[in-house]
């Protein structure tokens, strides 16, 4: 087995940056969309059509600016 390796010390560029927010910002939306059991059940019927688990399909819907939490 080998470390992982030590990344405290690196610098992130602008758009490597946004694209972190954007990810942590999908993963809000994600989890908030699985507490939310309406939403969940939505996710949960679309994501067994579709092949995916609830919540990358619902990561997914955040990219694609898809907001079932507010069409509720």
């Amino acid at each position: 087995m080998t470390t992982p390796p030590d990344k405290s010390g690196l610098k992130w560029s602008e758009a490597q940056q946004r694209q972190r927010k954007r990810f942590k910002l999908a993963a809000a939306y994600a989890k908030a969309a699985m507490a939310d059991p309406k939403v969940r059940l939505i996710y949960e019927k679309k994501a067994a059509k579709a092949h995916k688990s609830p919540w990358n399909l619902a990561r997914s819907d955040y990219f694609k600016g898809k907001d079932l939490l507010t069409k509720k």
